[in-house]
C-alpha cells in the first residue's frame, strides 16, 4: 500500500487569497448541511491506531454563514473532493448572483413609459405634493402600499424631474424623473409591486439594453420592484454604470408609513431641496 505524504492546507497565503476574493460570499443554509453530512461521513471511515491512514478536520461555521476550514489529511483525494464541492457550490452562487436578461414585454413596458413621460412639458404631477424627496416618497407609499425608492441624484449629475404615479403594461407604478444637467440624458426610478414582473427562480437582478441608447436595470428587495431606466441618445447605453448608480443609492427607500397618521395631501407643487 502506498504512503501518502502529510498535505498542508494551513496556508496563510492561501487563506489571504480567499479572504480577499470571497469574503463576500456567504454559504446557505443547504450547501452548509452538504458539506457537513459529506465531510461527517468520510471521516466516519476514518481509522487510527493501526497504521492504517487517519485524518482529522475542524469545521466553524460563524453567524455569517461563512465556512471557514483548516484541516490536515493524508488522503490527498478527500481534500480534493472537498475542495470540489465547495467550488461547486461557490460557482453556483455566482451564477445565482449574476443578472439575468430582462424579459422583454418589461423591458418594452418600461422603455415606452419613460420615453412617453420624458416628452411631456412637465412630470410634476399636480396630485403628488413636492415640497421635498422625503415627501415624495412618502405620498407613493402612502397611495401605492408598497416601498418607494426615492434617490438623490444631484451629486450624480442629474436634476430631480418630478414625480407622478405612472403605469407600466397597465400595472401603477411610482414614477420619478430626473434629466442630466451636463447633457440630453434623462433616467427615471420605477417602483412597483414584487408581482409585477412574472419571472421563475429566486434570481432577482434583470438587465437589458438597446441600440438607441436605453438601459434597464431591476432588482427585486425590500419588499418591491425597482427598475430604473436611462437613456443616452447619443452614447451606448452602460448597464455597468447603471447598476453602480442603482447600488449607490439602493438604501434610499421608503419603507412605509404611519398608517394613524393624517393623509398626505397636496402642500406645494414645486420642488425644493
Amino acid at each position: 500500500m502506498s504512503d501518502f505524504s502529510t498535505q498542508n492546507f494551513d496556508d496563510p497565503a492561501l487563506k489571504e487569497a480567499l479572504r480577499q476574493n470571497f469574503s463576500g460570499v456567504k454559504t446557505p443554509e443547504g450547501m452548509r448541511a452538504r458539506i457537513a453530512a459529506r465531510i461527517a461521513s468520510e471521516a466516519g471511515g476514518s481509522k487510527s491506531g493501526n497504521g492504517t491512514t487517519s485524518h482529522s478536520m475542524r469545521i466553524t461555521a460563524p453567524v455569517d454563514h461563512t465556512i471557514t476550514m483548516g484541516f490536515s489529511a493524508q488522503i490527498p483525494g478527500f481534500a480534493i473532493a472537498a475542495c470540489m464541492l465547495i467550488a461547486v457550490g461557490l460557482a453556483g452562487i455566482f451564477m445565482s448572483q449574476s443578472p439575468q436578461k430582462l424579459n422583454a414585454t418589461f423591458a418594452n413596458g418600461a422603455i415606452a413609459r419613460h420615453d412617453e413621460c420624458c416628452g411631456a412639458p412637465d412630470h410634476h404631477n399636480p396630485a403628488v405634493p413636492h415640497s421635498s424627496l422625503a415627501i415624495v416618497g412618502k405620498y407613493l407609499v402612502q397611495e401605492l402600499k408598497h416601498p418607494v425608492m426615492v434617490p438623490d441624484l444631484d451629486k450624480d449629475g442629474y436634476k430631480f424631474a418630478g414625480a407622478s404615479i405612472c403605469p407600466i403594461n397597465g400595472v401603477p407604478t411610482a414614477h420619478l424623473l430626473y434629466r442630466s444637467t451636463k447633457n440630453t440624458n434623462t433616467l427615471s426610478m420605477f417602483s412597483l409591486p414584487t408581482n409585477a414582473l412574472n419571472e421563475p427562480g429566486t434570481n432577482h437582478r434583470f438587465e437589458s439594453s438597446t441600440t438607441d441608447g436605453h438601459s434597464v436595470i431591476v432588482r427585486q428587495s425590500q419588499g418591491a420592484l425597482y427598475c430604473m431606466v436611462s437613456n443616452c441618445p447619443k452614447q451606448n447605453a452602460n448597464l455597468p454604470d447603471m447598476a453602480e448608480l442603482y447600488d449607490q443609492h439602493q438604501k434610499e427607500v421608503v419603507m412605509s408609513i404611519d398608517p394613524t397618521a393624517p393623509r398626505i395631501v397636496l402642500v406645494d407643487v414645486h420642488y425644493e431641496k
